[in-house]
Parts: structure tokens; sequence; C-alpha cells
């Protein structure tokens, strides 16, 4: 199956993209904090971090950049996907039609 290099970049950059646009909101409402204490706690990992104040022209600008790369990554990724398969993409003798042969009615005994 080949991948459409378009679609696939935009579901990476919907991912990603959305992925921080979450981040952004969770900043914003002060829950970052939060989720990043229990992460860590989670993972059993000691480091004094704090997330700082939410800044509108941070927040679009990671959106923004993470979605491009996304997109980007997603197009790579397809490239390599329909690179690697390339030969899967043409088709094989039983998807092709048969030639039909026409024959002669006298040479058929007929």
């Amino acid at each position: 199956m080949k991948a459409d290099m378009h679609k696939v970049g935009l579901v990476l950059a919907s991912v990603i993209g959305g992925w921080h646009l979450v981040w952004s909101v969770l900043v914003l409402t002060g829950v970052g904090q939060v989720l990043y204490n229990f992460i860590l706690w989670a993972h059993m990992i000691h480091l004094a971090i704090t997330i700082g104040p939410f800044d509108p022209a941070a927040s679009v600008t990671l959106i923004l950049i993470t979605t491009i790369f996304g997109y980007i990554a997603g197009c790579i990724a397809a490239a390599i996907w329909n690179r690697v398969h390339r030969d899967q993409h043409r088709a094989s003798p039983i998807e092709q039609p048969a030639n039909r042969l026409t024959l002669d009615p006298q040479l058929d005994g007929g």
C-alpha cells in the first residue's frame, strides 16, 4: 500500500502539534506543574524543575514549530515507507489483467 505523503504529514502534524497544544493549555491552567511532578514521581526521578508562567508567544511558537516539524517528519516517513515498499506498489502478475488470446476457429478444428 502506498502512503500519501500529504496525509501522513497532516496526521503527524496534528498529533505532535495537538500534543503541544494540550501542554500549553495545561501550563495556562496551572495543571502543567502538577502533572510534571506526578510524572517525575511515577518514574522515581528527583529533579527540581519548575514550570514557568504561561507565555502566549512561547506557546504559539512551540505549537507552530512542532506542527511544522510533525508535517515534515510525516512526509519523510511516508517517502521512506514508499521507497521501502516500492516493489509492492507494482501490480503483481495475479493483479494484472490476463492477455486474452483470440483463437482462430479454423485452427481449433472447428
